[in-house]
């Protein structure tokens, strides 16, 4: 009995040796583990933004999206675009050109304005009349029509009127005709919006020709003096043709009057 118990009591130390040495190894495991796994793991990759356009990118993407419909006046420094979505058109029909979305394919459709309605020199209505089809715009008080011919050669020209802050007439050439390095310095120029901001009246009805008022000439001032030396002139020029006409008449008769006086010969 007490060798069996001596067994036991073996067993059971043994037993309690063995979990002792298990606990004291178990932190020093634990911890190269995990050293191990974090070791091993790698940190989340940051969020992929190489589809996100920057503000300057953006920017420079946008110019190089405009298309270029001409230059002011010839000028490489002054060029007219139409909008990112909008390109160049041109109604050879009508005579006009504009700005139109790239989804309509007809320059026809695009809307065109041919007429433009202010409340100053264009309170009738300035541009093409008496069109079917044809779009008005109607500007607010403070704004004027002005119109923008792009030339494109020999009896080429197409007009685009609408509302602008001047009242003004410019053309645009397809290339440049001045040099930027030698162009002389120009103030800010007037040039029309791509797209106006003013609901169009599109409008068949022709409309009553535009009245210019002429101005009223003015009346010459009565110069006393010219008038004076003009009729002195003609006094002096009439007193002049009759000495000379007296003094021609009598030498003529003096000559006449010379042989009847000579002595007879005997």
């Amino acid at each position: 009995m007490l060798g069996s118990l001596d067994c036991w009591t073996w067993l059971l130390f043994l037993s309690l040796a063995s979990c002792t040495a298990a606990e004291g190894a178990l932190p020093f495991g634990s911890e190269r583990m995990t050293r191990s796994l974090e070791s091993s793991i790698t940190a989340a990759p940051l969020h992929n933004t190489s589809h996100e356009h920057h503000a300057e990118l953006k920017k420079r993407q946008s110019v190089n999206n405009r298309v270029t419909c001409g230059y002011l006046d010839g000028d490489a420094d002054k060029p007219r675009s139409a909008e990112s979505g909008f390109n160049c058109r041109v109604d050879t029909e009508r005579g006009l050109w504009g700005f139109c979305p790239t989804s309509v394919i007809a320059a026809s459709d695009c809307g065109l304005a041919g007429n433009c309605v202010d409340k100053h020199s264009c309170s009738r209505g300035c541009g093409i009349r008496g069109m079917a089809g044809i779009t008005t715009f109607t500007c607010q008080e403070e704004q004027f029509c002005s119109t923008l011919i792009l030339a494109l050669g020999t009896d080429a020209d197409f007009s685009y009127i609408a509302c602008g802050a001047l009242a003004v007439t410019e053309t645009l050439f397809p290339t440049p005709t001045i040099d930027p390095t030698t162009a002389p310095a120009s103030g800010p120029s007037s040039t029309l919006p791509p797209e106006s901001t003013q609901p169009a009246d599109s409008s068949s009805t022709p409309q009553s020709d535009q009245t210019l008022e002429e101005p009223q000439s003015q009346s010459p001032s009565n110069n006393t003096g010219a008038i004076i030396g003009g009729v002195l002139g003609g006094l002096a020029l009439i007193c002049i043709s009759v000495i000379a006409t007296v003094f021609i008449l009598r030498r003529s008769r003096s000559t006449k009057a010379a042989p009847d006086n000579m002595p007879s010969a005997h």
